[in-house]
């Protein structure tokens, strides 16, 4: 029984293979460090957020007591 040889490849050679796996790398590490990135600033403008939130409490308060000074203790109104 004669086997017929086809001319287009069937199947992916072994080098095609890890070149795929090495694109697929390179891009999981720049988006790694993309949004290791983003979040770091992220957690800056969050936290810059809320010390402005807390300064106009805080001016809220003094405004509202009549007070010129800030208070001591913000239990003791």
């Amino acid at each position: 029984m004669a086997y017929k040889q086809s001319n287009s490849p069937s199947a992916f050679t072994i080098v095609e293979l890890l070149v795929v796996v090495v694109v697929i790398g390179i891009l999981a590490a720049i988006s790694l460090v993309a949004y290791s990135g983003i979040s770091s600033k992220a957690i800056t403008s969050s936290i810059k957020s809320d010390v402005a939130q807390a300064y106009k409490q805080l001016e809220m308060l003094k405004t509202t007591s009549g007070s010129d000074i800030y208070p001591a203790d913000l239990n003791a109104q």
